[in-house]
């Protein structure tokens, strides 16, 4: 954020950082269970639209469910540079509660 707009705002520099975990993860808040997610739910997650989401689904469909996290680097279109960005907020049993705040 340029210094000249955070001064502006009035904030200091440790509250910006304090809140850059939301900006970064989209202000996402709980978890997607990858295995059970529906696609408007898999699009919850930071940088998954609506081709990743099908990737995903159709992934699980042809090989089951995943066992870990790691696996989605076998989906099309999602690196490791995107399980980085997702994964804190997947999980492979119980319910989704991801909702964006």
């Amino acid at each position: 954020m340029n210094r000249a707009i955070v001064r502006g705002m009035g904030l200091s520099l440790a509250a910006v950082l304090a809140f850059a975990p939301a900006l970064v993860m989209g202000g996402l808040e709980g978890v997607v269970n990858i295995n059970t997610a529906t696609s408007e739910q898999l699009e919850l997650l930071p940088n998954v639209g609506e081709v990743r989401a099908r990737a995903i689904i159709e992934h699980r469909k042809q090989h089951g469910p995943f066992k870990s996290v790691g696996e989605l680097e076998a989906v099309s279109g999602i690196g490791e540079k995107a399980i980085g960005e997702i994964g804190p907020h997947c999980v492979l049993t119980g319910q989704t509660t991801a909702q964006r705040e």
